[in-house]
């Protein structure tokens, strides 16, 4: 039994992804990369679509009023946000993580930007209002969706990804799991997490040093789900759960 870190869902999330609707952005370079954000593959940080959205650029933002205007009705914009793309985004972002992509997108383009020479900048300065803008709207719905620990999930969980099938004779020690995060299986022994709750994350954080500080920070934080029965528990409760349900060399 594979299990992939995540965090609990609840109502919050069933309520968003029961009000999506279809996405109404506009056509052209920038809807069209929105909407492969908004799908459920997985779009990782090295993949030459995320300069696609440097191609994003609001309607009138080179309009002089634009920011007096935006700053008088701030809702309208939000509304705007939320109607057209935040509800697609949300009912697949559990499955495919591309917000937090796009979060590290953004974050990477603004320190390039403010430290680049000015006669080489990676895009103008309405791109980088416009993403800043449309992050800012996004932000705000996750947040005044979500309670706290959906929100967590949202934010910093890495997807689960299927492995390619194991080897057939490849065998696993009694009292050993295979815990699966961003296409990558390791095996954890259960007996090694009775007593270190904390050993459960480990393997996964020696594999991905980059995510250490982050999604695999905190085995408080954090969680398991089994991709067989969907079922999702507190990391810190490995050993116990799997000690319930009397799961083995599986």
């Amino acid at each position: 039994q594979g299990c992939a870190p995540g965090a609990a869902r609840g109502e919050g999330r069933k309520r968003a992804a029961m009000g999506n609707q279809a996405c109404s952005l506009p056509d052209g370079a920038a809807g069209k990369a929105l909407r492969e954000m908004a799908r459920p593959q997985r779009i990782p940080i090295t993949d030459r679509f995320w300069f696609e959205l440097l191609k994003i650029q609001l309607p009138g933002i080179e309009q002089a009023g634009f920011f007096d205007a935006l700053y008088k009705r701030p809702e309208e914009l939000d509304a705007l946000v939320h109607d057209a793309y935040f509800l697609q985004l949300v009912a697949t972002n559990e499955h495919s993580g591309n917000f937090r992509t796009f979060l590290r997108f953004w974050a990477r383009l603004l320190h390039y930007y403010r430290t680049s020479p000015r006669d080489a900048k990676p895009c103008g300065a309405t791109t980088v209002l416009s993403l800043s803008l449309l992050c800012r709207c996004l932000l705000k719905h996750f947040v005044g969706t979500f309670p706290a620990p959906e929100l967590i999930f949202q934010l910093e969980q890495a997807p689960f990804e299927a492995c390619p099938a194991e080897s057939p004779d490849a065998q696993l020690e009694d009292g050993t799991v295979l815990l699966s995060y961003c296409g990558a299986r390791v095996p954890v022994k259960v007996s090694a997490c009775s007593a270190n709750p904390g050993a459960v994350l480990e393997p996964m954080r020696a594999l991905f040093p980059e995510d250490a500080a982050g999604a695999l920070r905190s085995v408080e934080r954090c969680a398991l789900k089994s991709p067989a029965d969907g079922e999702t528990f507190a990391a810190a409760d490995f050993a116990e759960r799997v000690g319930e349900t009397g799961v083995g060399a599986q």
